[in-house]
Formats: structure tokens, C-alpha cells, sequence
């Protein structure tokens, strides 16, 4: 009876402390059911002419694209810096896409993260844009070798959501590359979306991973289907419209063009 007790006293005294151990926003994320299915288009690094080229081809559906870059390179391009203006303009969206296009591993640091999720989202927003969320740079996979739970923590200081720098939903988003997935596949995700009302967020680098010509059978694909069943928007208008996020804490006190 005696060791009983002693161990009920043990188990009473830990417990807490099993209960206060949690990934950095676990509790806190919550996503809407959605209304209908909501499709993202997402095209990373800014290459040029694919960026310009995307925006024209969506432009003449009157749909929005989602332009991840880093940073720097912004500065080094005014036309890129144009076009992303003109996104913007057409209700699409910029992300960050670290400042230089870092891709961390397994011995990146807290100040490795700070530097590059910071200075790109200062950068960006002192160029006048809008940035809401950051995409993860890649380099050949060991990017997922990263510690994810330390980053996490310095995402949100500086973001409302990202595709996967972090451990919780509001941090992990995952996207459907076009250059893994042929037209029949894509079509088969779209009608998914569409009979289970999720969002799918595709993306893509260049022509090199999906033709113009076959985009513009997608785009068409989507067109043809009711308004009141599939919708092309933004990152940020799922969040704004269905995500219960944690706000950044540390854009409040920025330097960041409104």
C-alpha cells in the first residue's frame, strides 16, 4: 500500500509537467470548415520571364498567383520588382522566401533563423509589400533535416503562416508540386478538392516543371467549373477567412510600409 502511495504521489507531482510540454502553438491553430474548394497558386524564386508570364496567363482568367521570393533579389531586378507590384495589385499575394534563399539543416541555429525570416521580412516590407507568410527554401533536402520546433517560435514572430517552417498546423502547409503530377492527376486533385471542399495550394519554379500550354488546360479546367464549387485565391484570404492564428508578435513595432 505504502509503495502504491508513493508512486500515486510521484505520478501526481510529474504530471504537470507531461501537461506544459507542447509544440510551439499546439492548441492555438484552428482551421474553418471550408465552403466550398479553394485552390493556391504558389511559384517560387522570382525567375524571370516565368514570374511575368504567370502573372499575364492568370491575368487573363482573372486570377490571383502567390509569388515566393527572397528578398535581395527584388532589389537586383526592377522589372521583377514591377511585376510582383502588379500582383499585388491584382490580388495576389508576395511571400518571403528567406532573404538570400538560406536553405537550413541540421546545424542551422536560432540566429541562422533570425537572420534570414527577419531580414526578408523587413526588407519586403520596407519595399511597400505585404508579406503575411514565408515559404521554405529548398536545397536537395536537407532543409528537412532542420529543426523544425526551434523555428517555429522565430516564424511567428514575423509571419501569419508558412508551408513549413514549424510543427504546427499554422506553420505546415503542404503544397503539390506540378512536376510530380501530370494534367489527368492534377485534374483528379482539383475534383477532390472539390467533392471534399478543401484547399490545395500548387506550385511550381518554371515552364521547366509544367508547360504554359498545360497551365492553361488547368486554368481552363477550373474555369469550367462552378463558381459556388472552386474559387483561385490568395494565401492570405484562407487565412483571414477560416484560420484562427496566433499574430505575429514582432511586425507591430517594425519599420514596415502600410
Amino acid at each position: 500500500m505504502k509503495k502504491f502511495l508513493s508512486f500515486l504521489l510521484i505520478f501526481v507531482l510529474i504530471l504537470p509537467t507531461f501537461a506544459c510540454t507542447t509544440t510551439p502553438t499546439e492548441g492555438v491553430f484552428k482551421m474553418k470548415d471550408f465552403d466550398k474548394a479553394y485552390i493556391t497558386f504558389v511559384f517560387d524564386d522570382g525567375r524571370m520571364p516565368f514570374t511575368k508570364e504567370c502573372f499575364n496567363l492568370f491575368s487573363e482568367y482573372d486570377m490571383p498567383i502567390c509569388c515566393a521570393v527572397a528578398a535581395c533579389k527584388v532589389n537586383e531586378n526592377t522589372e521583377l520588382f514591377s511585376i510582383l507590384k502588379d500582383v499585388e495589385k491584382a490580388g495576389g499575394e508576395v511571400l518571403s522566401h528567406t532573404y538570400d534563399h538560406k536553405a537550413f539543416d541540421k546545424n542551422s541555429t536560432v540566429s541562422d533563423f533570425e537572420f534570414q525570416l527577419k531580414n526578408s521580412y523587413e526588407h519586403l516590407t520596407k519595399l511597400g509589400f505585404k508579406i503575411n507568410g514565408v515559404i521554405e527554401a529548398g536545397s536537395g533536402g536537407a532543409e528537412k533535416e532542420a529543426n523544425y520546433e526551434l523555428m517555429e517560435p522565430v516564424t511567428k514572430k514575423y509571419y501569419k503562416y508558412s508551408d513549413a517552417y514549424g510543427v504546427s498546423d499554422q506553420y505546415k502547409k503542404f503544397r503539390t508540386w506540378f512536376m510530380w503530377n501530370d494534367l489527368n492527376s492534377v485534374k483528379s486533385i482539383i475534383d477532390d478538392a472539390i467533392k471534399e471542399k478543401k484547399w490545395v495550394v500548387f506550385s511550381a519554379h518554371s515552364f521547366d516543371e509544367i508547360s504554359q500550354d498545360d497551365m492553361r488546360v488547368i486554368l481552363d479546367y477550373i474555369k469550367s467549373k462552378s463558381t459556388d464549387e472552386i474559387d483561385v485565391v490568395n494565401w492570405n484570404y484562407i487565412y483571414e477567412n477560416f484560420g484562427e492564428f496566433v499574430e505575429p508578435t514582432a511586425p507591430a513595432g517594425s519599420t514596415s510600409v502600410k
